[in-house]
């Protein structure tokens, strides 16, 4: 018998999976965001993780406006 750790996924992939499921490409969207900032370095790992997690948050929320908003208009 073996007992195997439950997988877990970070939060970023799982808002880019949440991104993907609405027909939008979240690796190109890190990557404008990317040619779109001057050069940047990050000190850790972590440091980039935080900004890809703001890029993509930001993007979801513009997603679901945009949703509420079509729903308001077709209602």
């Amino acid at each position: 018998m073996s007992i195997k750790p439950k997988t877990r996924v970070s939060k970023i992939e799982m808002i880019k999976e949440i991104i993907r499921a609405q027909g939008i490409n979240p690796e190109q969207i890190l990557t404008r965001d990317a040619l779109n900032q001057p050069a940047t370095t990050y000190q850790d790992p972590t440091h980039a993780q935080e900004h890809q997690w703001l890029v993509l948050t930001k993007t979801l929320r513009e997603l679901i406006h945009q949703e509420t908003q079509r729903i308001a208009v077709t209602g």
